[in-house]
């Protein structure tokens, strides 16, 4: 590992996986690779990714790009055809593929760096796999190559940081599926204080890192939602709608495309508007939130490893100051959580109502509630565009 990385990984604990689990377990379409970058900003632990895992996921990256884009292509000449003829599909090229296959191999996305290996470090690697020392011992020798790059990178690493390994690798396990004794001596020996956990698999390990991202507090989640109210701003235009209505609320909109904070204008569903909304509802109805109700938060993840986006639904009942007339107020919506600074912000919502509740239970809604927004004159805009799916943190 180069000078620079060295300084680059400020945590003392970092998390180092095989080949074949960051292909199984941390590859493009895994749910748990999106959700795990949130757990280790929770935990404090960076994860890494070796210089020689980064190259097998990368081949892999593009073979399976290969096969998807024929794929395409075999489909398209059926329904070509059934239709006679349909519209054509360009298919990127060689050099589009490896080149995202080379960015998205590095896993940035899930907040990892990427460990160069020096000459030293290859050397090493090379002298342990030729004299067939652990994990180069097993009969799929030439298939260890790899694996033994891996494991000098943990060594190095255990110089100046905690080690978590998981492989799923035979050729690091013993009879049992703990660590070799072989590599268990040579980490204890090296490592100089320094710990080096081993797992077989994510399963376990998950369940540790999940304990880290507790739920928010409902007193936190309510004062937030009611909190006083901001400075002023400009209502919003015709222009400033329309922007609102065509951003995709629906995908990570809550960070890049989120509604202008500081000196943009106060858009329906805002946490501004929200705020005026909650205001005009006290007012119109006499009554105040008691922070007593019912909070529902699902746990989003996001490109961002130190945010998560938390989609609301919140019940709450207000009260009159002299506790003769009662309300139910309701609010759906989502807003940004902080992993570290363990704060709130940026809430958006598409309802907020409030229903005064009668002496003999009948309901009638107060003045003053949002609805769900709907701009009329509705335009074709062409096929929606495919998004990742959304990972639910559990």
């Amino acid at each position: 590992m180069s000078h620079e990385d060295r300084k680059t990984i400020g945590a003392q604990e970092v998390l180092v996986l095989d080949t074949c689990t960051f292909i199984k377990e941390i590859g493009l379409m895994s749910r748990q690779g999106s959700a795990l970058k949130h757990y280790l900003c929770c935990r404090g632990t960076q994860f890494v990714v070796p210089q020689a895992a980064v190259e097998e996921y990368e081949r892999h990256l593009i073979q399976e790009a290969n096969k998807k884009v024929k794929n395409i292509q075999e489909s398209l000449r059926w329904l070509a055809y059934f239709f006679n003829p349909v519209a054509g599909w360009s298919a990127p090229g060689d050099a589009v593929i490896e080149a995202q296959a080379k960015t998205l191999a590095m896993g940035h996305r899930h907040g990892a760096i990427l460990l160069d290996e020096t000459k030293e470090i290859r050397a090493r690697a090379e002298r342990r796999y030729s004299e067939e020392r652990p994990p180069g011992h097993t009969k799929k020798k030439k298939e260890t190559q790899g694996d033994c790059r891996i494991w000098e990178q943990c060594l190095e690493l255990l110089s100046n940081h905690d080690v978590v390994f998981v492989s799923q690798d035979k050729d690091f396990q013993s009879r049992h599926g703990t660590l070799h004794p072989q590599l268990d001596a040579e980490a204890k020996k090296v490592g100089a204080g320094r710990s080096l956990r081993f797992y077989s698999d994510m399963t376990p390990l998950l369940g540790e890192l999940k304990s880290e991202m507790t739920p928010i507090a409902d007193d936190e989640i309510f004062h937030f939602i009611y909190e006083s109210t901001s400075k002023n701003r400009r209502s919003p235009t015709q222009e400033d709608l329309l922007a609102h209505a065509n951003s995709p609320h629906d995908e990570l909109s809550h960070g890049e495309n989120a509604p202008p904070r500081e000196d943009g204008p106060i858009l329906p569903g805002s946490h501004d508007s929200i705020r005026e909304i909650i205001q005009e509802l006290q007012s119109n109805s006499e009554c105040r939130p008691t922070a007593t109700g019912r909070v529902k938060q699902t746990r989003l993840a996001t490109e961002d490893c130190h945010i998560i986006e938390v989609r609301l639904e919140v019940e709450d009942k207000w009260e009159s100051l002299d506790g003769t007339t009662s309300a139910h107020f309701e609010l759906s919506g989502s807003c940004r959580y902080h992993l570290g600074e363990k704060c709130l912000d940026n809430l958006w919502t598409d309802r907020v109502n409030l229903q005064i509740i009668e002496p003999d239970g009948s309901v009638h809604p107060v003045k003053g509630g949002l609805g769900v927004i709907s701009l009329g004159g509705g335009s074709y805009r062409g096929t929606a565009p495919f998004y990742p799916e959304r990972v639910t943190l559990e």
